[in-house]
Order: C-alpha cells, then sequence, then structure tokens
C-alpha cells in the first residue's frame, strides 16, 4: 500500500505510537509503522492523537529511527510534514525568514530523548523560557 500512496502523492498520519493501545483503532500500532512508508516516499506525519501526549512527540520519532525510519524523514515528521499536511508551512514547520519563529533549542540530538534537555523556547521570535532561569 506505500507504493500506491507514495505513487498518488497521499500524506500519512501516524501514531500515537506510544500511547492510546485501548483505543480499536490503534491496537496495531507499533514503531515500525511510520516506516514502511516513509521509505517508500510517502509524506509521513508523526501524532501523538492527543494534546496531553504531545511532550512525548520526541520519543515517537526516536522510536521510529530506531525501526528504520531515516532521522531526517523522522524529524520532517513531526516538523515540516505536519505543517505541510495542515497547509501552515508558510508560517511553520522549518526555519526560514518570515515564519513565525517558535522554537526549541535543545542540548542534544532531538532523539537522544536520554540526555537532550531543553536549553532555550522562543514564541513569535521571543525568548520564553532559559533553562539557567527555570
Amino acid at each position: 500500500m506505500a507504493d500506491i500512496l507514495a505513487e498518488r502523492g497521499v500524506p500519512c498520519v501516524v501514531g500515537p505510537i506510544l500511547f492510546s493501545r485501548t483505543k480499536y483503532e490503534l491496537r496495531g500500532m507499533n514503531p515500525k509503522n511510520p516506516v514502511e512508508p516513509s521509505r517508500a516516499g510517502v509524506k509521513v506525519a508523526i501524532q501523538t492523537d492527543q494534546m496531553s501526549a504531545v511532550k512525548y512527540i520526541l520519543f515517537d520519532a526516536a522510536l521510529a529511527v530506531r525501526e528504520g525510519m531515516a532521522e531526517g524523514e523522522a524529524l520532517k515528521a513531526i516538523t515540516l510534514y505536519p505543517a505541510e499536511i495542515l497547509g501552515i508551512a508558510d508560517r511553520v514547520g522549518s526555519i526560514s525568514p518570515g515564519k513565525d519563529a517558535d522554537l526549541v533549542v535543545l542540548s542534544a540530538h532531538p532523539f537522544d530523548v536520554a540526555r537532550s534537555r531543553v536549553e532555550v523556547v522562543l514564541i513569535g521570535g521571543e525568548v520564553v523560557h532559559r533553562a539557567e532561569e527555570g
């Protein structure tokens, strides 16, 4: 099916990977699910299914990488591709002049969830959090 989706340019939104296994439609969800469509050239976005779980989005992407998704594609799956799918990539999803400048600066690689800490958060280009300030 991944080849058909890629051929037709149909994007996929997958997830959650970590939580909500009690939902019937998510019983078969696992970290491998975004891998095959991504390898086939499908634009894959990873989602958490609820706002309270969005703090785990890096875990979801890191697990997809562990299962074989390319790191660059996993990063795009939680940044650029969701913005493109929603039609708001002119404002968010990547770093370029004229965009909203909502950024998180981490102390290590985003998928190194065991060691990476939030250092700085910018919203609209304004610093709203610095690690040393708490």
